[in-house]
């Protein structure tokens, strides 16, 4: 274990000792926004009385951190207490992304031999915090079941807790700074989207557009992505979850397009469709369904409404004279932020749902995702991502 201070720059492993490492920083946020950060967290851990919390997902150490990298595999983990900057844990190799993104002035490497779940052991000895009470993000997908089984044995005698979902419910409410981030996200989402519409003829294959819209992405400021644009044409549009299958659009096909621009991990997805050709009655119909559906959440959304009354309002004007007609998730919203591959829903799964009674709160933001599929004939979408304010909601995806 090494504890590498970026105050007193001492050489990279391999390099030879009278270098030394200079990696410009990328863009990232105010120290005043990662103050709050800090802050907000702090005061749940409080409330739940945790002295020490211990997150290992990318998206939580990211925010905490502002570290950023697409390595999510190897063994990774953020310690904070009640005072002081959070302690960061990485693999060695990962040291010029730690240099690049990361706002803390130090952060502590394990090696390719050492064992990480043992070195975050000691790490917590080091600092003085063994005999505190603990809070571990158990849940988190890049921990892993084999690794939280040997954490759960390292942890013994250890006061200790599962705070799974602590800080994802903190940053459900989102500042004016992440906010922008969605607002340009947002923008991309829909340059993208059109982009790929534009190109909808018939012989023209499902990976073009893909490629279309893609390309317009990254040529645009895009980072990479939590997911690949989604593309589905003809009876692919009527499979959930269905993208490129490599075939053309033929006369009459639906087009269904999915995607979400990546600004500094925040995603602001957009969903559209359309068909090659006139729209078969039956499909706009059920598009304007979609619309309506998505367009009464607009009008409900507001800080302090419960959610279940927003999906309740959308569910009767819009979804109940056709769900028996297709296939419905009955997921009217989720919330979301920060997102590393493979999705772009935040990590809390806030749905708004017809039986999530829980209020929105000002700061939240949604992706509405209305797709009403004919299981195997054609499928139509569309979608929004909102942001709530207090007197209603604010779309960051107007096509």
């Amino acid at each position: 274990m090494t504890r590498l201070s970026l105050l007193h720059p001492r050489h990279f492993a391999g390099a030879p000792r009278e270098e030394y490492v200079i990696v410009p920083k990328e863009k990232s946020f105010s120290p005043e926004e990662h103050q709050r950060r800090l802050a907000a967290v702090r005061s749940e851990m409080a409330a739940q009385e945790i002295d020490v919390l211990i997150v290992f997902s990318s998206d939580n150490v990211y925010y905490l951190t502002g570290y950023c990298s697409v390595n999510s595999w190897d063994f990774q983990a953020c310690i904070l207490s009640d005072t002081g900057e959070p302690v960061l844990l990485l693999f060695a190799f990962e040291m010029g992304r730690f240099l690049a993104s990361s706002w803390l002035s130090d952060v502590v490497l394990y090696a390719a031999e050492d064992d990480p779940l043992v070195t975050a052991m000691q790490l917590l000895g080091d600092l003085g915090l063994s005999s505190r009470k603990l809070g571990i993000e158990d849940d988190s997908p890049n921990l892993g079941v084999a690794k939280y089984k040997r954490l759960q044995n390292l942890l013994r005698g250890k006061r200790w807790r599962d705070v799974s979902g602590l800080v994802d419910q903190v940053r459900l409410v989102k500042s004016e700074e992440e906010v922008a981030c969605l607002r340009e996200a947002g923008r991309l989402s829909c340059m993208a989207a059109q982009s790929a519409l534009d190109q909808v003829a018939e012989g023209v294959y499902d990976h073009d557009l893909a490629s279309v819209a893609y390309s317009t992405l990254r040529r645009n400021g895009s980072d990479f992505m939590c997911m690949e644009p989604i593309i589905a044409i003809g009876h692919r549009s009527g499979l959930a979850h269905s993208t490129v299958d490599h075939i053309p659009i033929r006369h009459g096909d639906s087009v269904f397009v999915e995607l979400g621009a990546c600004v500094r991990r925040y995603t602001a997805p957009v969903m559209r469709t359309t068909v090659a050709g006139p729209m078969p009655a039956e499909r706009a119909r059920l598009l304007e369904a979609a619309d309506l559906a998505v367009q009464t959440i607009v009008d409900t959304a507001r800080d302090g409404t419960l959610a279940s009354e927003v999906a309740a309002a959308a569910f009767n004007k819009a979804i109940k004279p056709v769900v028996d007609q297709v296939q419905f998730h009955y997921n009217f919203g989720y919330s979301v932020g920060i997102g590393f591959p493979p999705d772009w829903l935040e990590p809390s799964h806030f749905f708004i749902q017809l039986t999530n009674h829980v209020p929105l709160r000002e700061g939240m933001t949604f992706h509405l995702p209305f797709t009403l599929r004919v299981l195997g004939a054609y499928g139509v979408g569309t979608s929004e991502t909102i942001l709530i304010r207090k007197g209603g909601a604010e779309i960051l995806t107007r096509l």
